[in-house]
């Protein structure tokens, strides 16, 4: 006798759904006020107000709202024409993406877990610099930055196992000093220097993480553009920038590095032009030590790694660009690349 037995198993499903609502409101103004030649002023503001609401069929219902007033100023006044003093305030804040208020959590390694966080705010930042420039080629600059709910993960550990999450986390404040030189005098070399040095206040405003915590700041950039052909067709340059260790309540970041060069021929009266560049020859690797809870947890990570980058570009126009440091612009676009 043959005997079958169907056993139904039920296959598991789950649908986790999650609606954010969030309107944003930023109204803002500027005036321009130029009492003479030698004297102008800009001032502005923004009233930056956000809503947020999230619902979600297994979490309580959230609703933030918050308000970020960013200012902007600007007065420049040159008493003689070699010399100019600026005095400028700026502002902005940098929302939090979905992925980090995004409430389930999820494994990224053996041990490790990352989770969002509702309740995540706006990161605020405001920079004053009084700056003095020399014949537009040396520049000094004494500069505040301040970062407000500093958006940071920080570690947990429960039961051997790592969870990460994102906290408005510590208020920084940053007092330096930046002194840069441009060169341009030969016909065939630009060369520039950047610099700054700092010392930075960390205050923590959760209790995982430390107090406050103090350090010095440093590095610089060093730029040299060539030109190899009478015709200026034929141009390349060199980058190195440096960044001292940083030290915050949260983490510890050991110097890091960077050198890339290029080089781009301009073709077709100079509508075409071939550019090639070696990103990252040199770089450092992004290690260092977290802080929370009463851990302390290395990382040594790369993200950086040798990269031959190529581009090629045609203007349809007859347009003449005048946008001085050609190069350095060109090089910043392929960084980001």
């Amino acid at each position: 006798m043959d005997t079958d037995t169907d056993t139904d198993i039920m296959p598991s499903e789950q649908n986790d759904i999650v609606k954010i609502n969030e309107t944003k409101i930023n109204p803002y103004f500027s005036y321009k006020w130029r009492p003479s030649d030698a004297l102008s002023f800009r001032v502005g503001a923004q009233l930056s107000y956000t809503d947020r609401a999230i619902s979600n069929l297994n979490v309580d219902d959230r609703h933030i709202e918050y308000t970020s007033f960013l200012p902007d100023f600007l007065t420049s006044w040159t008493p003689v024409n070699n010399s100019r003093f600026s005095f400028i305030i700026t502002s902005g804040s940098i929302e939090p993406k979905f992925d980090l208020i995004n409430p389930f959590e999820w494994r990224v390694s053996q041990y490790k877990y990352i989770k969002g966080n509702l309740s995540l705010k706006s990161e605020r930042r405001y920079n004053y610099k009084l700056v003095y420039t020399y014949k537009g080629n040396f520049s000094v600059t004494c500069y505040v930055n301040q970062k407000k709910n500093v958006i940071s993960s920080v570690d947990n550990i429960i039961d051997n196992q790592v969870y990460v999450t994102y906290e408005n986390a510590q208020n920084c404040v940053d007092y330096g000093i930046s002194p840069s030189y441009y060169f341009d005098r030969l016909n065939w070399l630009e060369f520039s220097v950047d610099a700054y040095c700092a010392y930075g206040i960390s205050k923590g405003i959760i209790p995982e993480v430390a107090r406050r915590e103090t350090s010095y700041k440093w590095g610089g950039n060093i730029y040299a553009g060539f030109v190899f052909n009478k015709q200026r067709t034929f141009t390349g340059y060199m980058s190195f920038d440096y960044t001292g260790r940083q030290r915050n309540v949260v983490t510890t970041i050991d110097p890091t590095y960077n050198f890339a060069t290029g080089l781009s021929l301009y073709l077709l009266d100079r509508k075409m032009c071939l550019s090639l560049a070696g990103l990252n020859l040199f770089s450092s690797a992004y290690k260092g030590k977290s802080h929370a809870s009463g851990y302390t947890m290395k990382f040594n990570n790369r993200y950086d790694y040798p990269t031959i980058y190529f581009s090629l570009t045609y203007k349809f126009n007859n347009l003449k660009d005048s946008t001085p440091r050609r190069q350095k612009t060109i090089r910043n676009i392929e960084q980001r690349m």
